[in-house]
């Protein structure tokens, strides 16, 4: 289907030019190398089968203490091995030096972004403390060297600021709040590589948020893509007309 459906989006309006062929290229690149890709499952049924229970307080939208289990936890906010893949193997495709990841959770999406591009800086940003020791944990299972910051994401911002830091791959996952996501990508924008991708996932998660993405498409983006859970931002000067399409899969 996702073949089929791809084919569908581009068709409606008819595109061409530099756009539709790196757009084609991209999804190839993806259905051929995420098939290839093997990622360390047993992490993740390490976490879906913790019944530790944890409290904290949430940051995002919700702002309020939180009490469950740690399998809950992660199966509410962890993308799946699948998903993980896809967002990482984009990076991979346009060669992404560093990678920022705000919304760390368990660190298993941190985790796949590093394996897929081992050449690559991957910093990532979570504000609650008590799942950052969690991501803390994931990352030591592997070994992997990920820069893992506990912190806000506004004071992570300042922190960027201050040290001048450029990423060519974002994927903002977390308060799923228009104001706020807004002003977080406006924070993120002087320090996105000329070619460039911000991914924000939960596009849909609720009313307010799905009605903010249909309107948004600041001008210094060329490329805007709807998929099934998340908004793709595009950054690139050798696309001269902005467009925007739908893609149905997963990230």
């Amino acid at each position: 289907m996702e073949g089929k459906a791809f084919y569908v989006f581009f068709l409606l309006p008819s595109p061409s030019g530099k756009n539709y062929k790196w757009l084609n290229d991209l999804y190839f690149f993806l259905k051929n190398k995420c098939k290839k890709t093997s990622v360390p499952k047993n992490i993740y049924r390490f976490w879906k089968c913790n019944n530790t229970k944890i409290s904290f307080q949430d940051p995002g939208s919700y702002g309020k203490i939180v009490r469950s289990k740690v399998k809950e936890i992660f199966r509410r906010t962890s993308k799946s091995s699948k998903q993980a893949c896809k967002l990482a193997h984009i990076a991979r495709f346009i060669q992404a030096k560093e990678i920022l990841e705000l919304g760390t959770g368990f660190g298993t999406t941190s985790l796949v972004l590093k394996l897929v591009n081992p050449h690559s800086k991957v910093i990532t940003v979570e504000g609650v403390k008590e799942i950052a020791n969690m991501a803390k944990e994931t990352f030591s299972m592997i070994g992997v060297e990920i820069e893992l910051l506990p912190m806000n994401f506004t004071d992570a911002l300042r922190k960027f600021e201050d040290e001048k830091r450029v990423f060519n791959f974002i994927f903002l996952d977390g308060h799923h709040e228009p104001c706020s996501s807004e002003m977080y990508i406006n924070h993120l924008l002087p320090h996105m590589s000329s070619k460039s991708i911000l991914i924000i996932d939960d596009i849909f998660y609720n009313k307010a948020m799905n009605s903010w993405w249909m309107s948004f498409f600041p001008d210094a983006f060329s490329i805007k893509i709807t998929t099934w859970d998340a908004g793709i931002l595009i950054k690139n000067p050798d696309f001269k007309k902005k467009e925007y399409f739908t893609w149905k899969i997963l990230l």
